[in-house]
C-alpha cells in the first residue's frame, strides 16, 4: 500500500516510515501539519493516511471526514502518544480506519487496523498501568519524541559512526547530507531538531558548515546547529553565536571523547542553549597580553568564564565547581566588572558577550 505520514514529530516519522517500508509498504510522502497533509493527500492519493490526531496547526481528528470525502478516498489510520480513552466519544464516533497508540505502532497493528470491520473501538487498548495499577499521566510528552537530527559530513564513515553514537543514546538520525547544500535541503524535508555538521565540506572544504548555519537561521530558526571542527578557531565560534540564533554549539572533534557528552551537546542546542568547547576560550586566555584585562581575573573567574562560555547556567557551574550558588553569583558578578560587561540573566547572551570581548 503507498502511504502518507502525518506527524509533526520527525523522529515519529522516520520510526514510521521504517516500519512500513520493512513491511512491503511504499510511502509516497511524510509532512508534518494538517494543511500539508491535505494538501499532499489530494496530490500524491495515497492508499492510506497515517495521522497524528495531535498536529501542531490543527486537530487531526477533525479532517479525517475531509479526507474521507475525496473522489478516492484513502483508509484513515490515527495515531496518538496519548491513550484512545482520552479521546472519549470523539474517537469512538471518528469514520477513521483504526487507531494506534504510537509506542505500539508495529506492522501488525497497522494491518489489524485496515483489516475489514476493524474501527477505533476495537484497536483502542487500555490505558497502561504500573506496578502498583496507577493509571500512565496522559497529556505528556510521548515515548517516541527522542530528538531527531540531520548529520552533515562529506565522509560517509564519519557519518556513520555520529549516527551510530547518537542512535544508541535516543537521538534518531533521519537524514544525512554531504555538503551544506544537501543539509539545507534535507533539514527543510525532514524537519528535525538539530543539526550536527562539519565546518569543512565540499565544495571549498573551509567553512561550509558555518555558511549552512547561517542559512538555517533564516530559513529553519528553531533547528539547533552543533558544528564540529578539526582546529581550534575562535573566530568561527564567534561568528557561529553572532549571528544571534539560539541553539548553536561549536566543539572540537580532537576533545570529544565522551560520546554521552556529544549526545548531551546535541540535545542542549536542540533545546536552543549554546555550547562552545571550553579549549577555545582557554586557549585564548593563554596567549592574553599582561596589560590585558581578562589578566586580572583570578583562576577561580577564569574557571567560571571557561564555563559559562560553554553555555552553562550558574546553578550548573555550581554543582561542576562544588561550590554554592551564591559564591558563583559573586564571582559572575566580580569579573564582568573587570571586563565591563552587563551582567545578564540569558545564558546564550552572556556567551555572546564574553566571546565578543575575547575577540575583540
Amino acid at each position: 500500500m503507498n502511504v502518507l505520514i502525518v506527524d509533526d514529530h520527525a523522529a515519529f516519522r522516520a520510526r514510521a516510515r521504517r516500519m512500513l517500508e520493512g513491511a512491503g509498504h511504499t510511502v509516497v510522502g511524510e509532512v508534518g501539519t494538517v494543511s500539508a497533509g491535505l494538501r499532499e493527500s489530494e496530490r500524491l492519493s495515497p492508499d492510506v493516511v497515517l495521522l497524528d490526531i495531535q498536529v501542531g496547526d490543527g486537530d487531526g481528528l477533525a479532517i479525517v471526514d475531509e479526507l474521507l470525502e475525496r473522489p478516492r478516498p484513502p483508509h484513515v489510520v490515527l495515531v496518538s502518544g496519548r491513550e484512545a480513552e482520552d479521546y472519549g466519544t470523539r474517537l469512538q464516533d471518528t469514520r477513521a480506519a483504526g487507531f494506534i497508540h504510537k509506542p505500539d505502532l508495529s506492522a501488525e497493528r497497522f494491518a489489524a487496523a485496515l483489516a475489514p470491520g476493524r474501527g477505533p473501538a476495537r484497536d483502542a487498548r487500555p490505558a497502561r498501568r504500573g506496578p502498583a495499577g496507577a493509571r500512565r499521566p496522559t497529556g505528556g510528552a510521548p515515548d517516541d519524541t527522542d530528538l531527531a537530527v540531520v548529520v552533515a559530513d562529506d565522509s560517509m564513515l564519519i557519518r556513520a559512526g555520529i549516527g551510530k553514537a547518537l542512535s544508541a543514546r535516543g537521538i534518531v538520525v533521519v537524514a544525512e547530507a554531504e555538503d551544506g547544500d544537501e543539509l539545507v535541503r534535507k533539514v527543510a524535508a525532514h524537519r528535525p531538531d538539530a543539526a550536527v555538521v562539519d565546518i569543512r565540506m565540499p565544495p571549498t572544504g573551509t567553512d561550509e558548515g558555518l555558511r549552512a548555519a547561517v542559512v538555517l537561521a533564516d530559513r529553519a530558526p528553531s533547528v539547533g546547529v552543533l558544528i564540529l571542527s578539526d582546529h581550534l578557531e575562535p573566530a568561527y565560534a564567534t561568528r557561529l553565536l553572532e549571528e544571534g540564533t539560539r541553539g548553536r554549539g561549536y566543539l572540537l572533534k580532537e576533545t570529544i571523547t565522551d560520546l554521552d557528552a556529544l549526545a548531551e551537546a546535541v540535545r542542549r542546542v536542540a533545546a536552543g542553549e549554546s555550547v562552545v568547547d571550553p579549549a577555545i576560550v582557554r586557549h585564548v586566555i593563554e596567549v592574553l597580553r599582561a596589560d590585558d584585562p581578562l589578566a586580572a581575573l583570578t583562576g577561580r573567574e577564569r574557571e567560571i568564564l571557561e564555563l559559562m562560555a560553554a553555555g552553562r547556567s550558574n546553578a550548573a557551574i555550581a554543582t561542576e565547581l562544588v561550590i554554592s550558588p551564591r559564591t558563583v553569583e559573586s564571582h559572575v558578578s566580580s569579573l564582568f566588572g573587570k571586563l565591563g560587561l552587563p551582567d545578564r540573566p540569558d545564558d546564550h547572551r552572556r556567551v555572546l558577550a564574553v566571546l565578543a570581548y575575547l575577540r575583540a
